[in-house]
């Protein structure tokens, strides 16, 4: 299966363009960066970004629906990670069009979101089940869905 390009967020250029469906959008680095903190990916989902597999998500799952399962901590931070990473690639992605079509409704978004990513990335922080359970309610509540 083929997968997408992760572009480590530290190699951005200070001006960057992105084709939107909406035409071309250039952004400074500094407006990536108060979305994106762990990579950019034009496609950020799991099959696609290769930084969980089915069977890694699988397994937390279950551990979410048994109780009595165990979960390595690498495994839950691993899948936490992931998760920030889809949430914030997809709402970078929203930003990106809404400042191709409407630069306020653009700011509008950006505000409303912000607070949603910073609590999803000190929830990812702390590697725990409980927290990973925040992220995905926290994920759903706002319609971003990771899996």
């Amino acid at each position: 299966m083929c997968g997408v390009v992760l572009i480590d967020i530290a190699t951005l250029p200070p001006l960057i363009m992105f084709d939107t469906p909406f035409g071309m959008v250039l952004l400074p680095r500094h407006e990536v960066l108060e979305f994106v903190t762990t990579y950019l990916a034009e496609n950020p989902y799991w099959m696609w970004s290769r930084l969980v597999d089915k069977e890694e998500i699988l397994e937390v799952l279950e551990v979410l629906l048994d109780k009595k399962k165990k979960i390595d901590s690498v495994l839950i931070k691993k899948v936490a990670f992931y998760v920030l990473f889809y949430a914030e690639n997809i709402c970078f992605s929203n930003y990106l069009w809404a400042v191709a079509e409407n630069k306020q409704e653009a700011l509008e978004y950006k505000k409303m979101m912000t607070p949603v990513l910073q609590k999803l990335r000190r929830l990812a922080k702390k590697a725990s089940l409980e927290a990973f359970k925040e992220m995905l309610d926290l994920c759903l509540d706002w319609g971003l869905d990771p899996f």
